[in-house]
């Protein structure tokens, strides 16, 4: 009884003492998580990444405005050789972009060559209305298969093998033509091919200067 009357005691007499303690160290706990906030974040983006496999070493990526090839994974940020300038562009431009993991929790990440060795690469092409469309649509369409011919049966079985590995239909690797009107001015021609990775900046500028020059046989040199 004297024992516990001494602790009754002893909490009485420092009982603001105790509560201050105690008031203090939740405000340093709070401000330890605020000042570390960021950090936390990194990890967490990191531990989620990994956990969700969304991308890996040498993957082509985009998060938000920034798109490259991955070369580093840390803990708080990852590395990219930056692909551009423009998002339609393929090459590499010579910086490196380093991003915080925590990025990975607020934007989605796309990764370009998912699909592996072969893609499905997109092309639009903006015209007038002076360009007949279906005479745009016979051009594009010759000039895609005439560069795409020699990569279909290739990227057929590699379709194949990957709709047989995840379980998903896989477009047909056909060159495809589909046009939508964008104003009163222009329309635009969107071509969809299936082509090696990393040949999508030459195959792409092969077909659009083929194109080009059949839409605009008599187009002065510069």
């Amino acid at each position: 009884m004297l024992f516990i009357s001494g602790l009754a005691g002893i909490g009485m007499i420092w009982a603001e003492e105790l509560q201050t303690i105690a008031v203090s160290m939740l405000a340093f706990a709070a401000a330890l998580i605020l000042a570390t906030k960021e950090l936390i974040l990194c990890v967490s983006g990191f531990v989620v990444r990994h956990a969700s496999n969304s991308y890996s070493l040498g993957d082509h990526i985009e998060v938000g405005t920034i798109r490259g090839r991955v070369v580093d994974i840390g803990l708080l940020s990852t590395t990219v050789m930056e692909i551009g300038p423009q998002h339609n562009a393929h090459q590499m431009t010579g910086r490196a972009l380093t991003f915080p993991n925590s990025l990975l929790l607020s934007n989605a990440v796309i990764r370009e060559n998912y699909m592996g060795d072969y893609v499905m690469h997109i092309i639009n092409i903006p015209m007038g209305y002076h360009i007949p469309p279906t005479r745009a649509q016979r051009l594009l369409l010759e000039a895609a298969e005439q560069h795409c011919q020699q990569h279909v049966e290739a990227a057929r079985e590699h379709m194949e093998r990957m709709a047989e590995r995840y379980l998903v239909d896989t477009p047909s690797v056909e060159p495809r033509i589909g046009m939508q009107a964008v104003d009163e001015k222009r329309y635009q021609l969107i071509l969809r091919i299936a082509i090696p990775a990393k040949e999508r900046q030459r195959i792409e500028q092969a077909i659009i200067h083929q194109f080009m020059e059949q839409c605009y046989p008599d187009s002065p040199a510069k």
